[in-house]
């Protein structure tokens, strides 16, 4: 069966940022008939580690690897919960655990928000922020993250961000710039931003049965700049609009 995406969960490392899933588990090692994302490191088991997510919390766990796995600096044993911020190493391989708690807000778009949200976590209403002045705002100040916005039927999208420009996007079955000029139509809805360390690149996950086109979500990468992708965007809505007139 499969899960369904947290969107606002991840594991993210230098080359890597892993969208988790409630319902399902990620595992990680070098064979790639088994494990939803391959490690090619000799140090690395052919199958390693587990993600899972149970009793609405997510969870780290060690199958039975030669080197073990490590939380924090520790080697674990059992399966502990993640809190943000955490560190797994699957050594070489570090992960950060994110998690919308865990982003510290940058000061230049913090002061932009009027909504009230938590210590630590960058989120409001579209009413507040459309979803352009949020790029712009992200591009502007060069952030790292992940935005993920929630239209008012609860459909989620997702965008990478790394040095301020979208790299990755997904919305529903669409990907790329795509998505970016779909969600640019959202008008109603929540945003939330977990800022990360810079990522290089994504990798796509192997398919769980009876996954849909949302597992393939991070397909495409995107090498147009963010200035650029708002302007077409917003000319294809002017377009759009000429046409409905």
């Amino acid at each position: 069966m499969a899960g369904t995406i947290d969107s606002r969960s991840f594991l993210v490392s230098k080359d890597l940022v892993i969208p988790l899933a409630t319902g399902t588990a990620i595992v990680l090692g070098r064979d790639p008939t088994t494990c939803n994302y391959v490690l090619a490191d000799d140090r690395v088991s052919r199958v390693h580690t587990m993600i899972f997510h149970k009793d609405r919390k997510y969870m780290v766990k060690d199958l039975n690897s030669s080197n073990g796995t490590y939380l924090n600096g520790k080697r674990i044993g059992g399966a502990p919960v993640l809190n943000a911020g955490d560190i797994i190493e699957v050594r070489p391989f570090t992960f950060e655990f994110v998690s919308p708690d865990l982003s510290q807000v940058p000061e230049e778009i913090a002061t932009r928000i009027t909504d009230e949200k938590p210590k630590g976590k960058l989120e409001g209403s579209l009413s507040t922020l459309g979803v352009t002045d949020i790029v712009q705002l992200l591009n502007s100040t060069q952030q790292n993250g992940v935005l993920t916005i929630a239209d008012s039927k609860q459909k989620s999208s997702t965008f990478v961000f790394r040095d301020g420009e979208i790299v990755q996007a997904a919305f529903e079955d669409k990907t790329g710039e795509d998505a970016v000029f779909a969600v640019m139509r959202v008008r109603e809805g929540r945003f939330e931003f977990t800022k990360t360390e810079p990522v290089n690149s994504l990798e796509r996950p192997r398919p769980q049965p009876g996954d849909k086109a949302r597992t393939e979500n991070f397909e495409k990468q995107i090498l147009r700049k963010t200035q650029s992708l708002l302007l077409e965007g917003a000319r294809l809505m002017d377009e759009a609009s000429a046409v409905r007139t």
